[in-house]
């Protein structure tokens, strides 16, 4: 049985979660989509859309009543600001954060988005555009040192009817990566009541508003399966039981 104790290391190492995801990139960083039109319509829902939005998952903040969703922007990774490894990323971060609020205070707080699906989670992903420009956001971030680029497995699908380009209003910047847009509600047909807000994202938006910090789900990186972990805790246990086993033989 002297065998048992280094098969079962090996195996155990073998299936260890690693720091990369095993599907493929959806898209080159290098080659975003042709810009949306300058003329693209305004990011516009009806009530019901925007509460199915919600029931997706999506991060949806009601400013001044106003509702907003989180987008994402794709193929790049900004420092980060909340959890930060150092001081010194965290400060990287914040300049990220001032350089993009600085874009779109340029373009007159309007960006142009191509969307592409729903990330890990929930934040719409999208190649964002300043206004004026045909340079995306993550190019200008990545030309002036302040993100890099990163491939991440494929989108999940949006529902069909959630327009793929559109133009909206930045609501909020929460980091160099992230943002909010508002959403334009249309209303309902004559002799239909407008769907009410969900009162419990207005609360609660007001109470992260109070204390001046976003709340920010988790980092948008490519993740480890769980039954992957699940498969390795097994193994595990799997190479004590021969190890004792092996020492009472």
């Amino acid at each position: 049985m002297r065998w048992a104790l280094p098969l079962t290391l090996a195996i155990v190492v073998l299936t260890l979660p690693t720091t990369s995801h095993s599907a493929p990139p959806w898209v080159n960083p290098e080659e975003p989509e042709p810009a949306p039109p300058t003329d693209a319509p305004e990011l516009t829902l009806t009530p019901d859309q925007l509460r199915k939005l919600e029931d997706l998952g999506v991060p949806v903040i009601y400013l001044n009543g106003r509702p907003a969703v989180k987008i994402r922007l794709a193929r790049v990774n900004a420092p980060e600001i909340f959890h930060p490894r150092d001081e010194r990323e965290r400060e990287l971060g914040l300049r990220a954060k001032r350089f993009v609020e600085e874009q779109v205070r340029r373009a007159g707080g309007w960006v142009r988005c191509r969307a592409y699906g729903l990330g890990k989670y929930r934040r719409i992903i999208a190649d964002v555009y300043p206004d004026d420009e045909d340079v995306t956001l993550a190019e200008l971030l990545v030309e002036h040192g302040l993100a890099e680029w990163r491939r991440y497995p494929k989108p999940d699908p949006l529902p069909d009817w959630f327009p793929r380009e559109f133009r909206a209003r930045v609501a909020r910047v929460v980091d160099g990566d992230t943002l909010y847009v508002y959403v334009r509600v249309r209303e309902h047909p004559a002799g239909q009541p407008a769907a009410e807000t969900h009162r419990r994202t207005a609360e609660s938006t007001e109470t992260a508003t109070e204390t001046g910090r976003e709340v920010v789900i988790g980092r948008y990186r490519t993740g480890v399966p769980a039954a992957t972990v699940g498969v390795a805790a097994l193994l595990a246990g799997l190479g004590l039981a021969l190890l004792t086993l092996a020492r009472r033989s």
